[in-house]
């Protein structure tokens, strides 16, 4: 149980636009995140983050990232096999480093 005051009364609010900003700012730094990502768990985080920034900018809401690949995945049924990759990757138990194959796929 967390104690203090509710988070609302700590963080203004922002309005949609503003946060449709930040989601484009975010994104904009993509290709810094595929240099940085050597190991499949930050390329996980790079595909699924750049889904998720993709649905809220398209849909105009945020969701979770299980949500947003099962929308990509009906959405653009191209990335069905990276999607896929990247959601395996999220839960391995140890992570490994990117295969050229995956380098060139995110």
């Amino acid at each position: 149980e967390l104690a203090g005051p509710p988070p609302t009364e700590l963080i203004p609010s922002i309005t949609t636009a503003d946060y449709h900003q930040a989601v484009r700012e975010h994104l904009s730094s993509a290709d810094d995140w595929i240099a940085r990502a050597t190991s499949r768990q930050p390329g996980s985080y790079t595909v699924l983050t750049a889904g998720r920034g993709l649905y809220t900018l398209r849909m105009g809401e945020h969701a979770s990232k299980a949500r947003t690949a099962a929308w990509m995945r009906e959405q653009y049924p191209e990335w069905v096999d990276l999607l896929d990759r990247a959601l395996a990757w999220r839960i391995m138990p140890e992570d490994q480093e990117l295969t050229a194959k995956d380098r060139a796929d995110i």
